[in-house]
């Protein structure tokens, strides 16, 4: 009994070492110790009774490492390796934690040193596997490792003495907690000095608020109840109602609104591709013109990753994330409460993995109290909040009742995670229920963005600008195939909310009709700090149309270049043509908004624009990204990778 207790003890020990015991809440090490102890006291309990009947030593170990060993295996083979090769896999894992057990059966009495090495070869594992390829070979490779310490320590006696035993102890757990140590989130990238000149008594805090994935008509409803965050900032305001933006996913978008380029000019087109240091962004514009500036993000696409943390002095991608060690090894006890068969809801919730848009918050207020109050502020904050409504948010998704949510058995109903592929075979019933989701998590987003402003109208003497918009919508139509986002050029995609809230002769609560693009935003906001504009961008201040004057049409380009695609659409209020694999189509929005009949033919001039394009605006090519395994696993949990 007292063995298996034990070996569970000195496994619960080896899983808090390489999650990093002294970066996450005390909740997951109670958890993590909690399992560990568990295990071993059911394999306590049958190894008591198996000794009595074959008198065998070590059947307790044995089995704690057989179920650590095989549970970790299987997990991984699960989450990482696709397709025909997973049962293969799994078989071979499995066998391989067997014999691991076995291997510990009938031994001669083992080290402590010995005893947790193996206890703790499963958690070694799981590390290997992070440093490792994500393909299937290095999984199961990964997968093996306690067999062969097992095979190896069997084979060849290590450690008996006292002495020996220790140092073997010590350097297994250094070896479990090294990885944290190195990807310790806690260093982050250092921030730049201050840079620019002295600026204006009289120059405002700029905010600018990207919620990502959110859709024009989502917004909207939060700005009908009338009694929100946003429903101020439009009666303060100006709210455009036709504001399109330059690509239908993230990283190019969110490229394009920071540079007032499009994305064929900065090149951030594809997952792969990083924007070029030689681009002004937004963020560089306001320290020359000696501003603070500060960034917090949900990560992935909008990281340093891909150089978006370009000229801000403090950049922070981690906010929303929470106890980033998990990213570097996830303990088998979190695994098995979230896997996909039975899940254990309650203790999501009560560990909370995941802060969202309250951690962001929690963030930038620490930052804008800690500011230096001579220079004005200019803040960006961006969240996945709304973008994530297809992974479980513990305390914020029970509300999507409210939003008209079904509560039908469906099969995603008790999931804590669907990958966005598996919702292209959603029905439209299900989708509802997602969408339901998507509107909680935007009323969440709101609730804490208005802390966060009202937080900072204690703490600041400036006036302030705040600007809110999307960087792309989001598909929820099942019947017409238009689901997720990427990979098409449609206007729930492409057009998108833009709220302007500024201090001047604007009319508040004025409607903008005129149709506006998200590369506006960047010389929009220069003028409104009274900064010099820049002459790479090729969006237009907005702030004449802000002031009711009207000035010529907008013509909106969209594009799409990831995973081997070539898309391109031209927009006006009245027409809009799209290039993609089936031809060129042109569409009387008017007539025909949801873009279902393309036309013969369309006016010449905006079909000879269209046909131009490429030879105006030659693409660029872009540095690669510098992608570590924390931002891969991110981006595939958004769905954006395989």
């Amino acid at each position: 009994m007292l063995e298996g207790i034990g070996a569970g003890v000195a496994f619960g020990v080896a899983e808090m070492l390489a999650t990093g015991a002294h970066r996450v809440p005390p909740r997951v090490l109670v958890l993590v110790l909690g399992f560990g102890i568990v295990v071993g006291l059911g394999a306590g309990i049958f190894g008591a009774l198996a000794a009595r009947v074959v008198r065998w030593r070590g059947v307790s170990l044995a089995l704690v490492v057989a179920c650590a060993a095989g549970l970790n295996g299987l997990s991984l083979v699960s989450r990482e390796i696709p397709g025909e090769a997973r049962a293969t896999s799994a078989v071979i894992v499995g066998v391989c934690a067997v014999l691991a057990g076995a291997l510990c059966i009938g031994a001669k009495r083992r080290s402590l040193g010995a005893a947790f090495l193996l206890c703790a070869s499963a958690s070694l594992a799981s590390l290997a596997a992070w440093f490792l390829p994500s393909e299937p070979r290095a999984i199961v490779l990964a997968s093996t490792l306690p067999l062969a310490l097992a095979l190896l320590l069997r084979v060849i006696p290590l450690a008996r003495g006292h002495g020996a035993s220790v140092m073997l102890a010590l350097a297994t757990a250094v070896l479990l907690a090294l990885p944290v140590c190195v990807n310790d989130p806690a260093s982050g990238r250092p921030d730049l000095a201050p840079a620019g000149s002295t600026p204006s008594a009289a120059a405002p805090d700029v905010v600018l608020i990207v919620i990502d994935t959110l859709r024009t008509d989502a917004l909207d409803a939060r700005v009908r109840a009338g009694d929100g965050l946003f429903a101020r900032l439009a009666t303060e305001g100006v709210r455009f109602e036709n504001c399109i933006s330059a690509a239908p996913w993230t990283l190019p978008s969110v490229a394009s609104l920071l540079t007032s380029l499009l994305p064929s000019q900065h090149g951030a087109v594809a997952s792969s591709r990083a924007l070029p240091t030689d681009v002004e962004t937004l963020a560089e514009a306001f320290a020359a013109g000696g501003y603070s500036t500060a960034a917090f993000t949900g990560g992935a696409f909008v990281s340093p990753a891909f150089r978006i943390d370009q000229g801000f002095e403090h950049f922070d991608a981690t906010p929303e994330l929470g106890f980033r060690p998990l990213r570097v090894h996830v303990p088998l006890a979190w695994r098995f409460a979230k896997n996909r068969y039975a899940t254990q809801r309650w203790l999501v919730r009560w560990i909370d993995e995941f802060p969202g848009v309250s951690g962001l918050r929690r963030a930038a207020e620490a930052w804008y109290a800690e500011r230096d109050r001579s220079r004005p502020a200019f803040l960006l904050v961006h969240t996945y909040e709304v973008h994530d409504y297809y992974l479980y948010h513990a305390g914020v998704d029970e509300r999507a009742d409210a939003f008209g949510a079904d509560n039908a058995d469906d099969r995603f109903a008790h999931r804590l995670s669907v990958h966005p592929a598996e919702l292209q075979h959603a029905t439209q019933p299900e989708l509802d229920r997602f969408h339901s989701i998507y509107a909680a998590r935007l009323e969440h987003v709101e609730h804490e963005l208005d802390a966060l402003l009202s937080s900072m109208d204690r703490l600041g003497e400036r006036e302030r600008v705040v600007v809110v918009v999307s960087d792309h919508g989001e598909g929820f139509d099942a019947s017409r195939g238009r689901i997720h986002h990427g990979g098409r050029l449609h206007d729930d995609l492409l057009r998108v909310p833009l709220l302007v809230s500024a201090p001047g002769s604007f009319q508040n609560a004025h409607v903008v009709t005129d149709q506006v693009r998200t590369i506006d935003v960047m010389p929009t906001l220069l003028e409104l700090a009274g900064l010099p504009a820049t002459a790479q961008g090729t969006g237009e201040s907005l702030v004449p149309r802000m002031r009711g004057v009207e000035g010529p049409a907008l013509n909106a380009w969209s594009e799409e270049h990831a995973s081997g695609l070539e898309l391109l659409s031209l927009r006006t209020l009245t027409w809009k043509l799209v290039r993609d694999r089936a031809g060129e189509r042109a569409f009387h929005l008017a007539e025909d908004p949801l873009e279902m009949d393309g036309y013969a033919s369309a006016p010449g001039p905006l079909l000879d624009a269209l046909r131009t394009f490429t030879e105006r605006v030659p693409k660029r090519t872009a540095d690669d990204a510098a992608l570590d395994r924390s931002t891969q696993e991110q981006l595939r949990n958004l769905g954006y990778v395989d």
